[in-house]
């Protein structure tokens, strides 16, 4: 029984974070972007410039999925897509100015998600959480390889 009160838990705990991102998206932009474009604009912010296959990776997303997502963001002028010189049957997508130009925004609904969370936490809780996420993500990991 506790072990399906964990599952929910984290459940839930994503689903708090989605909420509050998409929250602070709709209030800061003025782009209707949910959750999964924060996904690929984070990535491509830490990447650059990424495949649209490496970025349905990153992202744990069908390929198909991520493809409707990217055409969205570049309607919106925050990805660039461009073809593999090397191969034209692939897409580079990279990061626009227009879309580096959140990335202070990113940082700062970030800093406000960990400064909510490590208000009700002590250094060791934080610690031990983190020590704990870590071994089920690698449980995980090695489950599904």
């Amino acid at each position: 029984m506790e072990k399906i009160k964990l599952l929910e838990s984290i459940q839930d705990i994503h689903h708090q974070i989605v909420k509050f991102v998409e929250q602070e998206l709709r209030l800061r932009t003025k782009f209707d972007i949910k959750y999964s474009h924060y996904e690929i604009i984070r990535f491509l912010l830490i990447n650059k410039s990424l495949t649209m296959k490496d970025l349905s990776q990153k992202v744990m997303k069908h390929k198909s999925t991520v493809t409707s997502l990217v055409r969205k963001l570049n309607d919106y002028e925050l990805l660039l897509l461009q073809k593999d010189k090397k191969d034209d049957r692939k897409q580079i997508v990279t990061i626009s100015e227009k879309g580096k130009s959140l990335q202070s925004l990113i940082n700062s609904i970030e800093q406000k998600i960990l400064l909510i969370i490590h208000k009700q936490l002590t250094v060791q809780d934080q610690n031990n959480a983190l020590s704990y996420l870590n071994k089920m993500q690698d449980s995980l990991k090695l489950e599904y390889a």
